[in-house]
């Protein structure tokens, strides 16, 4: 059995906030059999960036996750939640609005 994997499916970026978050390949590839974008796929593991307004140093990493013990999908979340706030923290050096963001990573495979 192939090992699954996250799939970036939401965003929301303001000034001072990133927040990227992902969904499994089960559920991804089951909204696109239904004819949908994966956008509306259980989103079980967010990242938010948060930076101090005055541009200092000072940066809130918050990891929300989504599942209870046992669920499937909490060891993938667990697995690959670094590279998942790694592309969080491109959108915010990159300065990406949302347009942008989700031309480059909607979709994005993680694994």
């Amino acid at each position: 059995m192939e090992e699954g994997y996250l799939v970036v499916n939401y965003f929301d970026i303001e000034d001072n906030k990133v927040l990227v978050g992902a969904t499994d390949d089960d559920r991804w590839n089951y909204e696109l059999e239904d004819g949908a974008s994966g956008g509306d796929a259980r989103t079980f593991i967010m990242v938010e960036l948060i930076v101090d307004p005055r541009g200092r140093a000072a940066t809130l990493e918050n990891v929300k996750i989504f599942s209870s013990p046992g669920d499937m999908v909490r060891p993938l979340a667990f697995k690959y939640v670094s590279r998942l706030a790694d592309t969080a923290w491109e959108i915010l050096n990159k300065k990406l609005d949302y347009d942008k963001a989700r031309e480059i990573y909607f979709g994005m495979i993680i694994k």
